[in-house]
């Protein structure tokens, strides 16, 4: 179980949201005739058309959501009708970053990472086979490696970051129009939060190591399940200028830093959490689950009567789970301590993630046990 699984908040390019819904109403007009083209008549051509002109609109009325917006579906419309799409898409967005301004550029700069991202695992295999070459100049991604791939994804993930305090003090409402809106926004209150989670996406994953190097960067320091006050003042130093994991656990202590003084916790539970299970997963320390499970009980000491330390609970009672083998002697001693966890949360009788995987977790273990006797 993967804690960040109970956010819900997504570009976009990810998710094509219905064109009429959560809009400004100067927009709402041209946005319920786009839709009909698209849904219910099947003119993707007309569509595009109609999406051209509220694209021109946007950008004279310097409405960044609506001019992001209907740059999107444009790109995707395009996708439908054109069948070298992709690429032509990727040197629009990369043109749209050189003449947008902040924060727009870096939404922009987030949304050319992803779809340079998307491009990249369409032809993944193909790419895994290319020779890397040097001093060349490549403005045909067509011609690009995966290291190419992966250099500019980087890229554009941290630019995205780079202007953090900005970020930091922009709230997501004005950006309603591109953003699928989730029961859980409390956790990614400004863009910041929004870009740096979807910047770790990818720096939190594996993708680079088959090209490992032999000074490759590994989470060897407890350092990395360290308290959170303790985890953000931390160096975590490395020779491997390419790691994803390594740009991973420093942007997990931005994000950590930037919420240490927040009054409500949820947002630094939330990403303090999503660190721990990404050092748990690929920390090279023997002792990384005992690590792990500590920091997770000291969580749930610090915010022992408020119901986000629920999050941290329901992750304890996992790890007793996943840890109980049917040949072990304590067996069912760990699905019963997961059980006494979990009615512990289901007493607080909230909605939140914790709280129905909890009621899951349950069914899980009385099925267990009945089968146990």
């Amino acid at each position: 179980m993967f804690f960040r699984k109970l956010f819900t908040v997504t570009f976009l390019t990810l998710f094509l949201i219905p064109m009429a819904k959560s809009q400004s109403p100067t927009y709402k007009k041209e946005w319920t005739k786009i839709d009909s083209l698209v849904n219910k008549k099947g003119l993707t051509k007309d569509a595009l058309t109609e999406v051209g002109k509220l694209y021109e609109r946007a950008k004279k009325e310097k409405n960044d959501a609506q001019l992001i917006k209907s740059l999107l579906y444009k790109l995707n419309l395009q996708e439908a009708i054109e069948e070298d799409a992709s690429v032509k898409n990727l040197q629009q967005l990369e043109k749209e970053i050189t003449g947008a301004k902040e924060p727009a550029k870096s939404i922009l700069q987030t949304i050319t990472a992803v779809y340079h991202l998307n491009y990249f695992q369409n032809n993944r295999y193909r790419l895994y086979g290319r020779t890397n070459t040097v001093s060349f100049k490549k403005t045909d991604i067509s011609t690009w490696t995966a290291t190419d791939f992966h250099n500019r994804i980087g890229q554009l993930f941290k630019a995205s970051l780079k202007n953090e305090t900005l970020l930091q003090q922009t709230s997501l409402e004005k950006f309603d129009a591109i953003i699928t809106k989730g029961n859980v926004r409390n956790l990614r209150p400004t863009l910041f939060d929004l870009l740096a989670h979807k910047a770790l996406e990818y720096f939190s994953n594996d993708e680079q190591d088959l090209d490992k190097p032999a000074y490759a960067f590994e989470i060897s320091q407890e350092a990395a399940f360290a308290p959170a006050k303790e985890f953000v003042k931390e160096k975590f130093e490395t020779k491997d200028s390419a790691s994803l994991h390594h740009e991973a656990l420093l942007l997990y202590q931005r994000l950590i830093s930037f919420h240490l003084a927040d009054k409500n916790p949820d947002a630094l539970v939330d990403v303090d959490i999503n660190r721990l299970q990404f050092s748990k997963q690929y920390s090279v320390l023997a002792e990384k689950d005992e690590l792990y499970n500590k920091s997770l009980v000291a969580l749930t000491e610090q915010y022992r009567n408020q119901p986000v330390a629920n999050n941290a609970w329901i992750l304890i009672a996992q790890s007793h789970y996943d840890n109980t083998s049917e040949d072990h002697e304590a067996f069912p001693d760990g699905y019963i301590k997961a059980k006494e966890i979990c009615d512990q949360i289901a007493s607080t009788k909230d909605s939140s993630f914790a709280f129905q995987e909890a009621q899951q977790l349950v069914s899980s273990i009385k099925h267990k046990l009945k089968y146990s006797n």
